[in-house]
């Protein structure tokens, strides 16, 4: 095809031609990763691909403090502190007196 040798009406007609079959092929891929990517969403393990990426779920750790009282009552350190140990330093004891050696 000799483009210099085509008529300005013929050249604009071709080039509407490759402006939609462009816009086809981009087309068609984008649905091709939009189905893609819906099948990968849909077997995420975590649920959803939108959720923040937080901190997420802890494990257990091993109790760090004893309640020298009840030895059976023990803390990690995690969360809000338990009432023996909230009461035991309000009454001055140091936090440090709880710790397991």
């Amino acid at each position: 095809m000799a483009l210099k040798s085509m008529s300005v009406a013929k050249l604009q007609d071709l080039r509407s031609k490759v402006d939609a079959e462009i816009a086809e092929k981009v087309s068609a891929r984008r649905r091709e990763l939009e189905m893609q990517l819906s099948e990968l969403t849909h077997n995420d393990p975590r649920g959803s691909r939108g959720k923040a990426r937080g901190r997420g779920v802890r494990g257990p750790v091993a109790p760090k403090y004893r309640n020298p009282k009840d030895p059976s009552q023990t803390w990690a350190g995690r969360g809000l502190q338990p009432l023996w140990m909230r009461d035991a330093i309000k009454s001055g004891k140091k936090l440090d007196s709880f710790l397991i050696k």
